[in-house]
């Protein structure tokens, strides 16, 4: 199940920061929330050329955890899958 965690955040465009797959934990590196971004006819001219011309000041971690378990009836392995996400933003960080 690991490979398949650790495959399901790169394809979604995170890199992944750290694995500690004998406790259960992978998290994510910070990632620019880039679905905030206003979605204007500009944006979109100008993002065909210079994607990194837009950015927005908020970033995302996520962090999953991976437990596994026994079902008593029937007799089978199970897993829990959970996932905790961070957010940090520029603007929050200013007004302190």
């Amino acid at each position: 199940m690991w490979p398949a965690i650790r495959e399901f955040w790169q394809d979604s465009g995170f890199l992944i920061d750290r694995e500690l797959p004998d406790i259960g934990i992978m998290e994510t590196d910070w990632a620019e929330n880039r679905a905030k971004i206003p979605d204007s006819t500009l944006r979109k001219v100008i993002g065909k050329v210079l994607d990194q011309a837009y950015s927005y000041p908020e970033r995302d971690k996520f962090r999953t955890r991976l437990e596994h378990g026994e079902d008593p009836a029937p007799p089978k392995s199970t897993s829990a899958i959970a996932a905790r996400t961070r957010s940090w933003s520029a603007s929050a960080r200013a007004n302190r």
